[in-house]
């Protein structure tokens, strides 16, 4: 839980997936609805690895050198998921703005 949101009222769901190994993979989403924020949501996954995953966190081959913000998106882009790849039916694209973009800035300026 991150700072500030300690106290407030929380929707908190659980679920476990059956993926073959004896632990599963565990989802639990957290939802706070507070009048002056509007909606907000945490999802904290926990999972074995898979061949060939790779994202926001890195490409969990035990290398931290190539999980640099940088180089996970030279490998997997900076809109997200390929709409082919999705499990979802539908996605909410990710618009490309006339302003400098996170994406491309050097780890060092952040």
């Amino acid at each position: 839980l991150q700072n500030g949101r300690e106290g407030k009222a929380l929707h908190i769901v659980h679920l476990r997936l059956e993926d073959g190994s004896s632990e599963g993979l565990r989802i639990q989403v957290n939802r706070w609805m507070e009048p002056t924020e509007g909606d907000y949501m945490n999802v904290k996954i926990i999972m074995h690895g898979q061949k060939g995953q790779d994202g926001h966190c890195g490409n969990f081959n035990a290398n931290p050198q190539d999980d640099d913000r940088l180089q996970v998106r030279a490998r997997v882009g900076k809109t997200g998921v390929d709409p082919k790849d999705s499990m979802y039916a539908t996605k909410t694209p990710v618009m490309v703005a006339n302003r400098p973009n996170i994406n491309d800035c050097p780890a060092q300026q952040l």
